[in-house]
Parts: structure tokens; C-alpha cells; sequence
């Protein structure tokens, strides 16, 4: 259907939709892709604005495009911009890290050790789970569904690559995905549909600082069969 000049396959997705042709535009060259990669920066100090709801929608909108398994496209998106339902997740989850702090296990596990950063900081007033960014969003899917954490994955990194574009920084939350995957309460608390389960959890918003220079990294890693 991609591919064919006269439109003569179609699917029965949705009736009546045929591929758009507007791609048979110039793409971006090496060089913006480049920067756009290269200048790329997890943001974990936010503007207290919050992003238009119109601009998230422009985003997933073209996030949607991310490849899925399959072609299924399960994955959905929840989004919390409530100052105090989040607030309400930080304060659960470091209940949560306060219930290992007898775990002695192996640092990278879920220990109290690991986690010893993240409640003092937070006993000291300060908010180092999602660094009070404006917006949560997580990507979710129907449980039970074997390649979705991959496609949640993916259409993650789209996003995290695409906000800088709308002058907006991100920041994956893994620490809170361990929390919702390990505690009934945080997990209760971001509200998810019933029968969905999150995959990912990304910080949005506008960043307070924004990064001077492409600080430099390993050199590709190539083997060659």
C-alpha cells in the first residue's frame, strides 16, 4: 500500500483511508539529523509551565509512526499533568524504596542501597524521581501482550528524540517504572486504564537550562561478519 504509485492496495483498517503522498518531499539531511541526535539531553530542571495539550497531541501524532511487532500498534499513552497526583507518586514510590532498606542485595537489583540517594534527597525537601517536570507520560498496553514493551521502547525513543524539536527537554523515569512494576500503590496511583499495564515513564516540559555543547562519547562499537 506504501509503495504502490496508482493506490491500487488498500487495506481494510479504516475504510476509505488511503496513504498519504506527502512524504515524496526532501527529507532532513545528514547533517540536521546529526544535530538533532547529537544535541539530544536528558532535562531534569523544568520550567513550572505546562506544555498545550495540542502540542502533546502534535507529538504522539507523529510518534504513532514508531514501528510496532507486528504492525499491532497496542501501544497507548496516559498523561499526568496534575501537580498533586504527582506529587502523590514521588511520595509512594519512596515509601516503596523505604520498604528495601533491609535488602542487601547486589547493586542494580531493587535494594535499599540503591535507593539510599533517592530518600535522603527527598527527606531533604527535594524531588529527584521526576525532578517536578509538568508532565508524566506512559506509554501502556493491554497486559498480556508479549511484544509491547519493545514497541513501548521504541515509540519511547521516538518521543524523548522528537520533544527537543517543540523546545521541550525529557527524561526517562526508570525508577518509576520499577516502583509500578514492584508496588500495588504507586501503580494504582498513575491511574492507568483497567487491564493495561506501563512500560515506560518519560518527564516533559520546557527546560530551565538548556545544553551549551555536545559533550563527547565512546566511539562507535562495529564488528563486521
Amino acid at each position: 500500500m506504501a509503495f504502490c504509485p496508482e493506490s491500487a492496495i488498500v487495506t481494510n483498517r479504516r475504510p476509505g483511508w488511503l496513504a498519504s503522498r506527502e512524504l515524496v518531499v526532501p527529507l532532513p539531511d545528514v547533517m540536521s539529523i546529526r544535530r538533532l541526535v547529537q544535541y539530544r539531553r536528558s532535562i531534569r530542571q523544568f520550567q513550572k509551565r505546562p506544555v498545550p495539550t495540542d502540542i502533546i497531541e502534535e507529538i504522539m501524532g507523529i510518534v504513532r509512526y514508531a514501528p510496532t511487532a507486528m504492525n499491532l500498534q497496542e501501544i497507548s499513552w496516559h498523561v499526568i499533568s496534575s501537580a498533586q497526583t504527582r506529587s502523590a507518586i514521588v511520595h509512594q514510590t519512596v515509601e516503596w524504596m523505604r520498604s528495601l532498606a533491609d535488602d542487601t542485595g547486589p547493586v542494580g537489583s531493587s535494594t535499599g542501597a540503591l535507593y539510599t540517594p533517592f530518600i535522603s534527597r527527598y527527606d531533604q525537601g527535594e524531588d529527584i524521581i521526576t525532578h517536578q517536570a509538568p508532565h508524566l507520560l506512559i506509554s501502556t498496553s493491554p497486559e498480556g501482550r508479549t511484544p509491547a514493551y519493545q514497541d513501548a521502547v521504541i515509540a519511547t525513543a521516538y518521543l524523548d528524540l522528537i520533544a527537543p524539536v517543540y523546545q521541550l527537554g525529557t527524561c526517562w523515569s526508570g525508577i518509576m517504572k520499577r516502583a509500578a512494576d514492584h508496588s500495588p500503590d504507586v501503580l494504582a496511583l498513575l491511574g492507568l486504564k483497567e487491564g493495561y499495564i506501563p512500560h515506560t515513564v518519560m518527564m516533559i516540559g520546557y527546560p530551565r537550562i538548556l545544553p551549551e555543547r555536545i559533550p563527547d562519547r565512546k566511539a562507535a562499537s562495529i564488528t563486521w561478519g
